[in-house]
């Protein structure tokens, strides 16, 4: 795999910024490339190129978030476009929304476009500066799974957090639905030299 990477972003003065990304992308496969979908790429040497757009709101609004698109001429002998969005809404100090939205469509040399959808929902609110929580749900179509996370953050002193997970994870493309479930601790604790 080689990625040639450029980046050309213009930051405007009410706090929004767009972001330009010209990429080079090339890959050898030496065995079939299998994608979501039922798609199957055969070995070869791929070589495209591709520009994605990011327009992101200031994230100081009450209403702010991002759109991008990316369109891939040439990806792996076919064609892909992706385009999300997700806006974030402050209603208060305390309290914000995060949604965002994911198309993606990839179409090979042969066959019909397949497409793919993933949606996320957050809800994050603090109870103080001090306990902070984030919720979230997410399904994807390629897999067909759905997830949810659950996030309790405690602030002891700045810098310094303790963390409870909550994650359950669902996948419905299987009979029976595979189910996985995990909580999970973390403790951050920073020293001074």
């Amino acid at each position: 795999t080689r990625m040639h990477h450029f980046n050309y972003s213009i930051f405007f003065q009410n706090g929004s910024w767009i972001r330009i990304n010209p990429h080079h992308a090339t890959e050898n496969l030496i065995e079939p490339l299998r994608l979501p979908g039922g798609l199957r790429i055969s070995p070869g040497r791929y070589s495209w190129w591709y520009f994605p757009i990011l327009y992101v709101l200031n994230p100081a609004k009450r209403l702010s978030g991002q759109v991008s698109y990316r369109h891939e001429p040439g990806y792996y002998g076919g064609n892909r476009n992706l385009l999300e969005i997700a806006p974030v809404i402050k209603l208060s100090s305390r309290f914000s929304t995060e949604i965002s939205y994911s198309f993606n469509q990839i179409q090979l040399e042969t066959g019909a476009p397949v497409n793919f959808h993933q949606v996320n929902n957050r809800i994050n609110f603090a109870f103080s500066r001090k306990w902070l929580t984030s919720a979230s749900v997410q399904y994807n179509s390629a897999s067909d799974v759905i997830g949810m996370n659950f996030r309790l953050n405690y602030i002891y002193r700045p810098g310094d957090d303790f963390f409870i997970v909550y994650n359950d994870f669902r996948q419905h493309a299987t009979s029976p639905s595979e189910m996985n479930r995990s909580i999970s601790m973390k403790f951050t604790h920073s020293f001074d030299f």
